[in-house]
């Protein structure tokens, strides 16, 4: 099956995947060749792809991929290889989220800050696990 990841700064085509793992808002999906066609909305997390026997994480921003029978094609902000990830601006970015939290209260911090907050926490943990190579 063929991987495709469309984000505004780059498109890349990944040939020969055997099987793909996606973070959708309702848990993990695994795609196999001849899966059913849907579309689903995607978790900031990491995407996990198998070719030729040997695993490869992706961490992704969110967004939407559409499934069809030999093809998942990923529509996101932004996808990235661990070694791609700048882990001080991630950082930096969480400080500065959770300094509006601070700055407007609990209640309110966190509804103005939640999805960028989520997305940043997400990257850092997926380089924690999954490191640079």
């Amino acid at each position: 099956m063929k991987l495709i990841i469309a984000t505004p700064l780059r498109e890349e085509e990944i040939e020969s995947v055997e099987y793909v793992r996606l973070p959708t808002i309702d848990g993990y999906i695994g795609i196999l060749d001849n899966h059913i066609s849907s579309i689903v909305a995607l978790e900031p997390g990491d995407i996990k792809y198998r070719k030729e026997g040997k695993i490869y994480y992706l961490w992704g921003s969110g967004g939407y991929a559409e499934i069809t029978k030999n093809k998942v094609l990923i529509i996101a902000e932004s996808v990235e290889k661990p070694e791609e990830i700048d882990i001080k601006q991630a950082e930096k970015e969480v400080d500065k989220i959770s300094q509006k939290v601070k700055t407007y209260g609990p209640l309110a911090g966190f509804v103005m800050a939640g999805v960028d907050l989520k997305k940043n926490v997400n990257k850092l943990k997926f380089v924690t696990r999954f490191g640079r190579k």
